[in-house]
């Protein structure tokens, strides 16, 4: 990840990597993958260190995510009741898309969030 947000906190060297591609000219697909469609980026378990709030680490990261897709739709899941992460979400320009949301076992409910409802 590339910016300067990110680069306050941590210099980060490892490759974007959201997944594996299933055929070389395919879409991008991953274990994580639970609520994209064809033709969308969905990402998953992004997470800042406590201690790095507040300085748009979050926002910055999710920006990069998008900047990579392209012009790729963006999805992504949030543990219901994270109201915080939602609205980064919101300030990213992603907006909540109900009939999407899931659970991926007993007791979790994910909120989708999407770029292109």
């Amino acid at each position: 990840v590339t910016c300067e947000a990110c680069h306050k906190v941590a210099a980060l060297e490892r490759p974007f990597n959201a997944g594996h591609r299933l055929d070389p000219d395919g879409p991008v697909r991953g274990p994580f993958a639970d609520v994209a469609r064809e033709g969308e980026v969905e990402f998953r378990f992004m997470a800042v260190a406590p201690h790095a709030w507040g300085r748009g680490i979050g926002l910055a990261l999710v920006q990069e995510v998008m900047a990579r897709a392209g012009t790729s739709p963006v999805v992504c899941s949030v543990l219901e009741g994270n109201e915080p992460a939602a609205r980064l979400y919101v300030r990213a320009g992603l907006v909540p898309v109900p009939p999407r949301d899931h659970s991926p076992g007993p007791g979790i409910r994910l909120r989708a969030f999407s770029t292109a409802p």
